[in-house]
Order: structure tokens, then sequence, then C-alpha cells
């Protein structure tokens, strides 16, 4: 038997979670039709401020979470967090960084939220669980 390819996306926005433009539905879409196609998926998204836990039943993953991320010589700790999608038998992981995605602005600093997650997301990939 053959295994599953995996597909890992990237985004800074998705639908339920972020809906900035149009961007966020489309990466919904894109995900849930790789997935039904037997594709095995995952999604990591910054957690930005503006993204309610509870509504969206955020939860963290202890074993992934309290990953450093290193940039320019300092450290930047990370904490993972993780939703279902709704309607969707489908994750979506959460980067949490205090310094990046807490706050309540989703663009502070464009260039530099774009580079923290070019970082952060390839370090958690690594930890990020597939079936066996």
């Amino acid at each position: 038997m053959s295994e599953k390819k995996r597909i890992l996306y990237i985004a800074t926005e998705m639908s339920p979670y972020l809906e900035l433009t149009e961007f966020a539905e489309v990466i919904n879409k894109l995900a849930i039709k790789s997935n039904d196609s037997g594709l095995e998926v995952r999604c990591i998204m910054p957690r930005f401020g503006v993204i309610n836990e509870r509504r969206h039943r955020l939860h963290e993953v202890v074993r992934l979470s309290g990953i450093n991320v290193q940039v320019d010589g300092d450290d930047y700790p990370l904490q993972i967090k993780v939703a279902s999608l709704p309607n969707a038998r489908l994750q979506v992981y959460f980067l949490e960084n205090e310094d990046f995605f807490k706050r309540k602005q989703i663009f502070h600093d464009k260039m530099k939220n774009g580079l923290m997650i070019t970082r952060f997301a390839p370090s958690s990939f690594v930890e990020v669980p597939w079936k066996q």
C-alpha cells in the first residue's frame, strides 16, 4: 500500500479564523478539497490576537509548544495551538509568539511578520504530527 501524500499549507489567514481578504476562503476550500481527495493535509497560520480562542476551540499542543526559533541571534519561544476546521476532518495549527502575533493589529509590520511566519512555520513543521 502506498503512503498518502502530505501537504502543509502555510497561510496568514484562513476562513473561519481570520478573514481579511478572499484568500481566507480560497485557502479553506483548497485545504478541504485536498483533504477530501485523499491527501493528508495540515494547515499552519499565525495566531494573531484577534483570533478568538474560545469561539474557535483552540487548545495548546503541549508536546509541540516550547520550540525556540533563533532569528539573528535572538531566541523566540513558540507556542502551538490547534483547532479542527468546522465541517471537515482537518486540523489547523496556530503559531503563537508574544513578540510578533499576539497584538490586536494584524500586520503592524508586514515585512517582519512575513519573515517570522516563514521562519517559524518550517521549525514547527518538523514537529507536526502526521498519521502513521
